[in-house]
Order: structure tokens, then sequence, then C-alpha cells
């Protein structure tokens, strides 16, 4: 499996206090079977660690993992939009999915924003924004919102831990109905040092609800797109 959203790295957000949880993340995420991390940790209030910062952090990190587990890391960030967004994206100050134009966007959970508008957008600027978590906002819980930001040029994922029911019965049953739907693009872990795990569990609950095929897609294949920087198919 490839994890396209992990607050691994550690000292920049609240994911990861220091090389000793991180290791313990690593070593969580090999045992579920996961091969590739993107290193996604939070660009919002109070973390707000551009580029430069992010990339020497990234690669001591990166140093450290690679004598002592046999994982790939890939550079991302959780951005959480505003208007400064764009003009930080554009001047490169922003960490992009592995150095492409793909995006890991994050919304208000309080404050509704027009999402599908927001993709537009970036998309018309060359990026293409995949939504964080996208089960998690209660102003797009709606069949109806996630197709408008598909056909905004925005990419779905959601959070394994709302697949195996964590975050509640209703948002279970809305991710269910947008898997079957097809139009969920990635599942990813948003793993965090105090949260459990949970890839594996819902890698298991994907392939008996909708078959194994679906499982990659979700869980792998589409993520190897983003690794090769090919255009996924929406």
């Amino acid at each position: 499996m490839i994890d396209i959203h992990c607050h691994v790295l550690p000292f920049i957000d609240d994911g990861s206090l220091n090389y000793e949880q991180s290791e313990k993340m690593l070593e969580n995420s090999v045992k579920a079977g996961v091969t590739d991390i993107f290193c996604t940790p939070h660009y919002r209030a109070p973390y707000l660690i551009e580029k430069e910062k992010y990339d020497t952090a990234f690669q001591d990190f990166q140093n450290f993992c690679s004598q002592k587990y046999d994982i790939r890391l890939y550079k991302g960030q959780e951005i959480k939009f505003d208007e400064s967004v764009k003009k930080l994206l554009s001047e490169g100050r922003l960490v992009t999915m592995n150095s492409t134009k793909c995006v890991l966007v994050e919304f208000d959970f309080s404050v509704e924003q027009d999402i599908a508008e927001i993709c537009y957008s970036l998309s018309i600027k060359g990026y293409i924004p995949i939504v964080a978590h996208v089960e998690r906002y209660f102003y797009a819980n709606s069949i109806e919102k996630i197709e408008d930001i598909k056909q905004s040029g925005g990419l779905i994922q959601i959070n394994s831990d709302s697949v195996v029911g964590c975050n509640g019965r209703q948002i279970k049953k809305f991710v269910f109905k947008l898997i079957k739907l097809g139009l969920v693009d990635f599942i990813a872990s948003d793993y965090h040092f105090i949260r459990e795990y949970t890839l594996k569990k819902a890698f298991i609950k994907v392939s008996k609800k909708f078959g194994e095929q679906t499982a990659k897609e979700l869980f792998e294949e589409n993520q190897k797109i983003l690794i090769d920087n090919k255009k996924l198919r929406q």
C-alpha cells in the first residue's frame, strides 16, 4: 500500500513531536504493508512551515529512515486553503506532492468554503487539488457536492479511519456510497502519533465490500500514478 497523507515527519506539526514517535509510526506502517509514504505535515497556523525549512527536515528524516526502514518517502504538505495559498504556490514556497502539480488541500471544518470553486481556481492555474478527508466537512456531505468538486478538477481523498467507522456510522455510510459511485480517488491514513494506524483495516474492509481490485486502486494503483506524475483518470 501507498499512504499519501501521513503526519510522520517529526518536529513540523502535531503529528510527531520527535524521532522516537516517528520511528513507532514507521514501524506500524511497515507492519501494515505500506511501502511508500508521503510526508504531509500541516501548513496552517501555527504550523506555517514553508518549503525551505520543510526540505531540510525531510532530507534529515529521509537519511535517518534509509538506515533503518525499507520504505520510500515522498514530499508533500497538507495545505489549509486561504487566498494567500495561490500566491505562495506560484512562488514555490509551499510543498506539492512529490514535486508535481498535485496539491493536498485542507478546508475549514466550521466555516463553509466553496470547495468546488476553489478547486476550479487552482486547476486553471495548473494545479491538481486533492481534497483532504472530504467526508469531514459537514457542508460537503452530499453526492452532488462531491460530483461538483470532481467536475471542477478536484480529486477526492478520504481517511481510513472513516472507512472503519471511527468517525461515526453516518460518515462511514457516506464514504461507502462515495466508493460505490466511483467518486473516491485515494484512501489514506492521515496518521498522527496519537491515533491508531487504520490503513490495513480499511483495505480489508474495502476489499470485502467492493472487491480487491477496487481496494488496490484506492490504496495503491492511483497512488502510483501520482508518484509517476501521470494523469489520473477522473
